[in-house]
C-alpha cells in the first residue's frame, strides 16, 4: 500500500508542479500589470498615488487565480493557459502610453468573452474592484476631470 502511494505521489508530481508554475505566472504577470496600470494613472493625476490600492496578491486572490488558471485549462486545455499566460507576461511586460493604445494592444486570448466570463466566475475582478473601492480610486476614477486626464492620448 505505502509503495502503490509513494508512487501515486511521485507520478502526480509534476502536475502538482507544472499547476503550480502557473498560478505562480499568473500571479507574477498580475501583479506587474496592476503595477504598470496604477504607475500610469499616477503619472497622469499624480493626486492618485494617495488612494493606490495595497499591492500584491493576498490569500482571496491566489483562491481567484487558481480557479481562473483550473477554469481556462479545463475550457481550453494545458494550451490554452499556455497561450494565455504567455499573452498576459508578454501584455505585462509593455508600457502604458495611453488607455487607448493599451487597449489596442489587449491580446486575444485576454479579450475573448469566454476567458472574461471564467474570470468573472472566478471573481478575478470583483476581488480587484473590491480593493479600488477601499483604497479610494474608484471613487476617484468616477470623477470626469480625472477620468478626462487618464484617457486623453
Amino acid at each position: 500500500m505505502r509503495i502503490s502511494l509513494l508512487a501515486f505521489a511521485f507520478a502526480t508530481f509534476p502536475m502538482v508542479a507544472f499547476a503550480q508554475s502557473d498560478i505562480d505566472r499568473y500571479q507574477a504577470a498580475s501583479e506587474q500589470l496592476q503595477a504598470k496600470t496604477y504607475d500610469f494613472f499616477e503619472s497622469r493625476v499624480p493626486g492618485l498615488a494617495a488612494v493606490r490600492p495595497v499591492g500584491g496578491w493576498n490569500a482571496d486572490d491566489r483562491e481567484a487565480g487558481a480557479c481562473m488558471i483550473d477554469s481556462l485549462r479545463v475550457a481550453k486545455g494545458d494550451a490554452g493557459v499556455t497561450a494565455y499566460l504567455a499573452d498576459l507576461e508578454g501584455f505585462a511586460q509593455r508600457p502604458i502610453t495611453s488607455i487607448a493604445a493599451m487597449s489596442a494592444a489587449t491580446p486575444a486570448s485576454m479579450a475573448d468573452p469566454e476567458t472574461i466570463q471564467l474570470g468573472a466566475a472566478c471573481g478575478t475582478d470583483k476581488i480587484g474592484l473590491a480593493q479600488m473601492q477601499r483604497s479610494g480610486l474608484v471613487a476617484q476614477l468616477s470623477n470626469p476631470v480625472v477620468m478626462a486626464r487618464i484617457m486623453a492620448q
